[in-house]
């Protein structure tokens, strides 16, 4: 039976009785998981591309058929199927969801191709200044030992892990672990709610599995030190600069939409903000910049990064007015100008963003698998416009601490300082 699996709907009228819908399920812990971290990665590709009835080109014919928008994708204890179709179409698009996720074909050709694709990309990243750094900071930020599931690879770890994982590793994967023990369902348009759970319920009851699920915790590591790593990316004609840290913070708490309006005014802002305004407009040192906060709700995480791409010739003064703009707004602090104004563009953006389905549609998951209901929501952005301007500028200067900061520069600066 499918009692483990959760529901949340929004049914309404939608331009052409349109509906968006994600069903996830959930799986393995991170001790059953342990060596299987290629497998889990390739799962949900694999088992788009065909199954036992359909091979890959008739899965695609039928997608066409039902004006079906749907991918599949796995990642650690994660199985997801993202969808998008026409209200007539609804009971055989879930029909062929089910399939998919009942009878994999899992072909020993399709996964040759898949690998390629894969590992070229690896390849090819081996030498992008974006993929290094985001790559660094992240290894520095995440101090999980070799062969833990939640461990930063290498690329040539990465490399070899797609290699050698087998079509039976990943079969042995979808038959010992795919069950309807854990997840989620949430869907958002023109669709009958009792009817589209009965169809739901059709495709997962009998899906059972012995493996149970347990989330892996990603705790926030505020105890790592700032610092600095540059690295060579030879003729690449571009550098990249990232920058994160972590706090322990509930993105339930004033606090932290204090943060999230702090960092709007430092960064977040998509029309103007102290590091846009300052370091490319004014210096003219890089060609875009941005500041983001991101909370994890289950581990009550929130990370705080900044990111930005120059010229490797600029490398050295980029880092210093970042530094310089991340001293001043926790010395100096924000305005009440600042503040109205980050207030009135933020929940404006979240209201458009709401406006869309699909975004709407994740909100609903997110909200259903840390279990909240959309009023988590609703109290944020009270939070948002409750927030002071004491409360604001105390966040900045507890969280935002460029000396806690893990820096990667990533970019061409032997030929740039050869040029000078």
């Amino acid at each position: 039976m499918s009692e483990g699996i959760r529901y949340a709907f929004i049914p309404k009228k939608t331009r052409g009785e349109t509906v968006t819908f994600t069903l996830t399920l959930r799986f393995g812990t991170g001790e059953t998981l342990k060596g299987k971290r290629g497998a889990v990665e390739l799962l949900g590709i694999m088992m788009g591309r065909g199954t036992q009835k359909l091979d890959y080109s008739a899965i695609d014919d039928e997608k066409v058929r039902l004006r079906l928008q749907a991918s599949v994708s796995s990642t650690l204890g994660l199985l997801q199927i993202s969808a998008k179709t026409k209200r007539e179409f609804l009971p055989e698009s879930v029909a062929l969801i089910g399939d998919i996720i009942r009878s994999p074909r899992f072909e020993g050709s399709e996964l040759e191709v898949i690998r390629r694709q894969i590992v070229t990309g690896l390849e090819q990243s081996s030498t992008d200044p974006q993929s290094l750094g985001r790559r660094s900071v992240a290894r520095r930020l995440t101090p999980s030992p070799k062969g833990h599931v939640l461990a930063v690879q290498s690329i040539d770890e990465e490399i070899e892990m797609y290699r050698s994982v087998t079509i039976e590793e990943i079969a042995a994967l979808h038959r010992e672990f795919i069950g309807s023990h854990a997840g989620e369902v949430t869907a958002v348009g023109d669709f009958d709610v009792e009817s589209f759970k009965a169809l739901i319920k059709e495709q997962l009851d009998g899906l059972e599995v012995d493996q149970p699920y347990v989330r892996v915790d990603r705790p926030a590591h505020p105890e790592i030190t700032g610092s600095l790593e540059a690295i060579e990316t030879p003729d690449k004609e571009n550098a990249v600069y990232r920058a994160s840290l972590q706090v322990n913070l509930s993105d339930s708490d004033p606090e932290f939409a204090a943060l999230e309006l702090g960092n709007f005014i430092l960064g977040g802002g998509s029309l103007s903000s102290r590091l846009g305004n300052r370091v490319r407009q004014q210096e003219g040192l890089s060609y875009g910049i941005a500041s983001y906060t991101l909370p994890r709700s289950k581990d009550s995480r929130v990370d705080f990064t900044v990111a930005a791409i120059t010229n490797p010739g600029k490398k050295d003064r980029l880092i210093e007015v970042i530094n310089e703009e991340l001293i001043r707004i926790r010395e100096e602090g924000i305005t009440e100008t600042e503040l109205k104004e980050a207030k009135a563009a933020y929940l404006q953006a979240a209201r458009v963003r709401r406006s869309d389905d699909g975004a709407l549609n994740q909100e609903l998951l997110s909200s259903l698998f840390n279990e909240r209901t959309l009023q988590h929501v609703a109290d944020h952005e009270q939070n948002i416009s409750d927030a002071t301007l004491e409360a604001v500028n105390a966040a900045i200067r507890k969280y935002i601490d460029p000396e806690r900061l893990v820096i990667s520069v990533a970019g061409d600066f032997a030929k740039a300082q050869q040029s000078e």
